[in-house]
């Protein structure tokens, strides 16, 4: 099923309320994939997870995590941005991202660490579609365990590790990265 970009001619075509057929494959491209979210439930389990994995500073007045959560708020935010349909209702069940680099700089700068220094010295401006592609990458191994492959034809200077710190949302369990 190619879903191409969810233009009009496409929305009116196919029923977004509910999942695609089992053992489908839907093709959607980058403009097509701005236009997926997630349902209210799967927002709200998100942002949990968000503020356990960010918000783990135990040292913070109830004010300065107020910040924090709206931060992560926008973020989610971003991740909603425009959808018309919500990937948990139409039952995407795997997500393979093509230049997957695209999809890099989800958050503007490194977390300090405790005595409030950076361990790398990175700032960069916010990706929308990075941010996405990490909130659907995250649903997707959160729910079915992995199913997540990044393609990308940009070589890797020394090692595959050392662009990690350019996709945050790796798939972390059973993972192979390698060169061909």
């Amino acid at each position: 099923m190619i879903w191409s970009n969810l233009g009009t001619g496409t929305k009116n075509k196919i029923n977004l309320n509910k999942k695609v057929p089992v053992n489908s494959i839907t093709i959607v491209t980058y403009e097509g994939f701005t236009k997926i979210g997630f349902s209210k439930d799967v927002e709200d389990d998100m942002f949990i997870e968000l503020t356990n994995i960010l918000g783990q500073s135990e040292d913070k007045t109830a004010r300065d995590k107020e910040i924090d959560y709206q931060k992560y708020r926008e973020k989610m935010g971003m991740g909603t941005k425009d959808t018309i349909c919500d990937i948990d209702t139409v039952g995407f069940d795997f997500l393979c991202i093509d230049e997957a680099h695209r999809c890099k700089n989800v958050f503007a700068q490194v977390k300090s660490d405790d005595e409030d220094n950076k361990r790398y010295q990175m700032t960069s401006a916010v990706s929308e579609r990075g941010i996405k592609a990490f909130f659907h990458a995250n649903y997707i191994q959160r729910v079915y365990g992995r199913n997540v492959i990044l393609l990308t034809a940009t070589p890797f200077t020394n090692s595959p590790w050392r662009s990690t710190p350019c996709y945050p949302w790796w798939p972390t369990r059973r993972c192979w990265i390698g060169e061909f």
